[in-house]
């Protein structure tokens, strides 16, 4: 008795969704479909940051998985720049192999020069690399010394669109 109440009961609240909506109401009772993603996520950039020196300002790149850069010097405007593409996903490819970057070896206490001595580290992914211009020195090349490379080259290939106005 009572499944034939509920059901009547469902019979009239589905009669009075289609009124109120002209017939186009879907059925509370119908199966639910999942929600489908309507974009893809979308890539993580990756940050590169050098400290400041006696002798430099310090700078950020920020650098899109695509050839697009911005160039931040220490307190001033963000310029745009472009890398080649082939640098770009090389140095992606290197970050998602070595994925979180805040688990790549470093060395923690290094000796660099008072004067011009600076540290790189990367943000990727919500992890924070050490200094990785600081990589350990034993073969074969570590995770660190191939970022520091590729961070190297993104570094001259910003430099050299910045000198050029290729944006």
């Amino acid at each position: 008795m009572h499944f034939q109440r509920a059901a009547a009961a469902a019979s009239s609240l589905s009669a009075l969704l289609a009124a109120c909506s002209g017939g186009n109401a879907p059925s509370p009772f119908a199966p639910r479909s999942k929600p489908t993603p309507t974009s893809a996520a979308t890539p993580s950039p990756v940050l590169v940051s050098v400290s400041a020196s006696t002798n430099t300002s310090a700078y950020t790149i920020l650098l899109q998985q695509s050839d697009s850069a911005t160039y931040t010097q220490s307190g001033g405007q963000a310029e745009p720049a472009t890398v080649p593409a082939a640098d770009a996903t090389q140095f992606f490819n290197d970050l998602n192999a070595n994925t979180p970057v805040s688990g790549v070896q470093t060395v923690t206490a290094c000796v660099k020069s008072a004067s011009f001595g600076t540290t790189t580290t990367l943000v990727y992914e919500g992890s924070t690399s050490g200094d990785i211009s600081c990589p350990p020195e034993a073969p074969p090349v570590s995770p660190a010394q191939t970022l520091w490379t590729d961070a190297v080259k993104i570094e001259e290939d910003v430099q050299n669109s910045l000198a050029s106005g290729s944006q």
